[in-house]
């Protein structure tokens, strides 16, 4: 019972010191108190013409140490389908006689099946922390991998779940009194995407899509409005409110048909920027659950992946274990004094 109390006393620390860097969309730098256990389930929603585009995803964290998180997250979603659109790699013939593969007028706004894309796999590291009342400063390192491998046609890549690949940065975190403020870059290698054509053509169309590697640069501020002050403890309901910039810059894309390179002929496949906005709110439960609702606009640029506005909503809750331990043995009280009632 001690080692219980004493665990669920370092989680409400844990959460109640970093209250307002729980961030709807980016990690913070701090990690998951060790032996926790959190579950997450998150959703996309945007419209897409006469389709509603909808991901959802599971992820499982796990404090490893008090200073490794680890999570696995498992995701679904129709955005993508079985195959890359026919007119990604439509062969031409241009006027000096060579082939010419376009990804023009992309067809928007049509049915695609929910696919289940793949897992994610993501470690974080606490490597700096200076810690006051009401207020620290952290930092973190971390990478993920994911095995997703589905037909995403754009350039841009999104490990979550349009690509397979790996991505490693850094997070800096400030709590300040009911601000918070966390600063996010990383780098993203995504895998190639293969497939291959044989119904009604022979040869067989092997089409392999590379495509760019990205830089993320992401700036979250948090704030607690509610309460002004904790009262008695943690348990206290808690709102805070949030602005997330996400921005994001990318390499084109390579489209090869049977070893031949093709000519990209559509914004999709070529190099890009942009930078959302993603005002939201947050709602925190007894100091281990939370509930959070997102909505992201474009300020600088576009991108394609998505439409907009783009609607996040996610539940969160962390579960803490003690191991049992025997009863401690009786002892017996010791002897009376010799004295005693008189």
């Amino acid at each position: 019972m001690k080692c219980k109390a004493l665990l669920f006393l370092a989680l409400l620390f844990s959460i109640a010191s970093s209250a307002q860097e729980l961030y709807p969309l980016t990690e913070p730098a701090s990690t998951v108190p060790q032996g926790v256990l959190g579950g997450r389930i998150m959703s996309q929603l945007y419209q897409e013409y006469s389709q509603t585009r909808q991901m959802y995803a599971t992820r499982i964290m796990y404090g490893l140490t008090s200073k490794l998180t680890i999570e696995v997250t498992a995701s679904t979603s129709n955005h993508h389908d079985t195959l890359l659109p026919p007119n990604l790699t439509k062969h031409t013939h241009n006027a000096q006689g060579g082939n010419v593969y376009t990804a023009d007028n992309l067809p928007r706004g049509i049915y695609y099946p929910f696919i289940f894309a793949g897992y994610n796999f993501y470690a974080k590291y606490r490597v700096y922390s200076n810690d006051a009342e009401k207020s620290h400063f952290r930092i973190a390192l971390f990478a993920d991998y994911s095995t997703i491998d589905v037909a995403h046609d754009e350039a841009e890549p999104e490990l979550l779940d349009d690509n397979g690949g790996y991505e490693g940065g850094i997070i800096v975190t400030k709590l300040i009194d009911r601000w918070a403020f966390s600063f996010t870059t990383d780098y993203i290698v995504p895998h190639d995407f293969t497939q291959t054509q044989t119904k009604y053509i022979w040869p067989p169309q092997v089409t392999t899509l590379q495509y760019g590697r990205a830089l993320e640069y992401d700036f979250s501020i948090g704030y607690r409005f509610f309460p002004n002050v904790y009262m008695n403890d943690y348990t206290q309901n808690n709102f805070n409110v949030y602005v997330e910039f996400l921005g994001k810059s990318y390499n084109g894309a390579e489209v090869n048909v049977n070893g031949v390179v093709g000519n990209i002929q559509t914004p999709l496949l070529e190099k890009g920027y942009y930078v959302e906005m993603y005002p939201g709110i947050q709602w925190i439960i007894n100091s281990n659950a939370r509930a959070e609702l997102s909505v992201g606009y474009p300020i600088l640029g576009e991108s394609y992946i998505h439409f907009y506005p783009v609607y996040d909503l996610a539940v969160q809750r962390y579960f803490y274990f003690s191991k049992s331990k025997p009863n401690p043995p009786v002892r017996k009280p010791p002897p009376l004094p010799a004295n005693y009632g008189e």
